[in-house]
């Protein structure tokens, strides 16, 4: 393996067959795995990237919905003739309740 440049990992196996990441010269250092533990950090990252997604969806829905929410009751305070957004909310709330579900039966 080679001298890492600034920002990048690499991934490797050394002379003794370990895995190995080198880190950025940043960060300065390297990290060494059996095979086995390197497996098991894999299924790990994928597992908690995941999560990670779902909960970046769970945000954002949730930021849409009070979005649209915010929006509707600034047009009902002003009585302004614009279009109801009822169905967004409805869908909003849909699909959060679908995600909800899916975290339930995860556990």
């Amino acid at each position: 393996m080679c001298d890492n440049g600034p920002g990048f990992l690499e991934v490797g196996i050394n002379n003794r067959c370990d895995v190995v990441i080198n880190l950025p010269r940043d960060m300065t250092g390297h990290i060494a795995f059996s095979p086995n533990e390197a497996r098991a950090l894999g299924n790990l990252m994928i597992k908690k990237a995941a999560e990670a997604e779902q909960e970046r969806l769970k945000f954002l829905l949730a930021s849409a919905e009070d979005f649209v929410q915010s929006y509707q009751d600034y047009i009902d305070y002003d009585n302004y003739e614009l279009p109801d957004h009822t169905d967004l909310l409805d869908e909003i709330k849909k699909t959060r309740q679908l995600i909800y579900k899916d975290d339930d039966n995860s556990e």
